[in-house]
């Protein structure tokens, strides 16, 4: 009786802090809705932080520029869409890491980003490489990597949140699982690369949520175990206020980056 009493005093949240971080969060949100600028420009500066947002390295959809990258649209744009897809199949609970055959479908989706990250770097630079990179392969390996990154992020997660995680649970249960991750990863790829006019915003909306989404669950479990709850909760409501204030890191982090981006090199790629 004493430890259930234990458990549920750690479990218990501080109402006043969740709240404010929840208001807050909700405040940030309404604020850059407001925002009397563009929306194209806002997911710019949303993105500027994470790449040089080069034309060369980006994909044109009606003639407009994405606002990130291909390999990092495919990235952020991937892992959102994988995590979709594990919600829909009821997954999104799984806390075992990737092994056996799940490690090396993991470890050859990184692998593929990887290969081709560096032969792009060594073509950038004027070394000898075994192909022209090019835009079809950085979103394609951009996605896989992104698949990679939520087949690692859920079961990390699951692990460092909660205090009985469903360590037998694996994501992918079997290869059929491989191949519907592999049909929506297509489908994104297709949209993105068939140079649709109305997919334009829609796209670049999603890139954005992405952006937020995973950077704010990354920041929320560095929030748990900065504060020492790590692997303390059971149930989500206790949560919401940490997910709350990853947000309002993470909101400001971007902020900060993009600023000090526009002060020192002004509007516009960088190289």
């Amino acid at each position: 009786m004493v430890k259930t009493e234990h458990a549920q005093k750690v479990e218990q949240p501080f109402p006043i802090g969740t709240l404010i971080a929840v208001l807050v969060a909700m405040n940030i949100l309404v604020l850059f809705a407001l925002w009397p600028l563009p929306w194209v420009q806002k997911f710019f500066l949303i993105a500027s932080p994470f790449c040089p947002q080069r034309p060369a390295h980006s994909i044109f959809i009606g003639g407009r520029q994405m606002p990130i990258e291909a390999r990092m649209f495919g990235m952020f744009g991937g892992a959102l869409l994988a995590l979709v897809y594990f919600a829909a199949r009821r997954r999104l609970d799984a806390a075992a890491m990737p092994r056996g055959w799940r490690l090396v479908v993991c470890v050859a989706l990184f692998g593929v980003m990887a290969f081709d990250g560096i032969q792009a770097l060594l073509y950038d630079m004027g070394i000898s490489h075994l192909y022209t990179p090019n835009l079809v392969l950085r979103l394609s390996t951009g996605l896989a990597s992104g698949v990679g990154i939520a087949m690692v992020l859920v079961p990390l997660a699951n692990l460092s949140l909660w205090q009985q995680p469903h360590t037998e649970d694996h994501l992918l249960k079997d290869w059929k699982d491989v191949v519907g991750l592999a049909l929506v990863q297509a489908l994104l790829y297709v949209v993105t690369l068939a140079d649709w006019s109305p997919a334009f915003l829609p796209l670049s909306l999603f890139n954005s949520i992405a952006i937020v989404i995973i950077m704010t669950a990354l920041m929320t479990l560095l929030l748990t175990l900065i504060t020492g709850r790590a692997g303390s909760f059971t149930k989500m409501r206790a949560v919401v206020g940490y997910i709350a204030g990853g947000f309002i890191v993470v909101a400001v982090f971007i902020t900060a980056l993009a600023v000090a981006r526009l002060a020192i090199f002004g509007p516009g790629p960088l190289g």
